[in-house]
């Protein structure tokens, strides 16, 4: 294989002059090592493409995180979608046994961290999210509640 890949960058002209013939002559004897720098390459063409996972941010309040979350699905979105969803940030889901009050299916997603309080001597406080995907037709996402324990401060 590292033959190969040799092989096709010569007939492609990358070793046809310029600062590859200058700066890395060894690298046009290798077929080796040309296999390992196109390897090289591509994985880092590769991880730059790559998007980032949506992360959830903890510390916010009940409010700010209902509408983060609608905004990551919106109503209409198919629940294994908004199940996918958050889970890449950070939630794990399950759907409930009993649907809630007026819904068909509804599924539960929770996260739960340590909040490192701004305050050194304080303990840790562990907060736990939940968040309620609720469906009418039990296909796509009707209602999202999103709450927290401990409560938002002042709620």
């Amino acid at each position: 294989m590292a033959k190969d890949l040799y092989n096709h960058a010569a007939s492609q002209g990358i070793f046809g002059g310029g600062c590859m013939q200058h700066t890395m002559p060894g690298l046009q004897r290798n077929p080796v090592l040309i296999a390992f720098a196109l390897a090289a390459m591509l994985q880092g063409c590769q991880a730059a493409s790559l998007t980032p996972r949506p992360s959830f941010d903890t510390q916010q309040t009940a409010a700010a995180a209902k509408r983060a979350l609608q905004r990551l699905n919106p109503a209409g979105t198919h629940l294994d979608d908004a199940a996918r969803n958050m889970e890449q940030a950070g939630f794990q889901c399950q759907p409930l046994a009993t649907a809630a009050a007026g819904y068909q299916l509804s599924m539960l997603c929770t996260v739960s961290t340590i909040n490192t309080p701004s305050i050194a001597s304080a303990s840790p406080t562990p907060v736990l999210w939940t968040v309620a995907l609720d469906s009418v037709d039990a296909h796509t996402l009707s209602n999202l509640h999103a709450s927290r324990s401990p409560k938002d401060l002042g709620e």
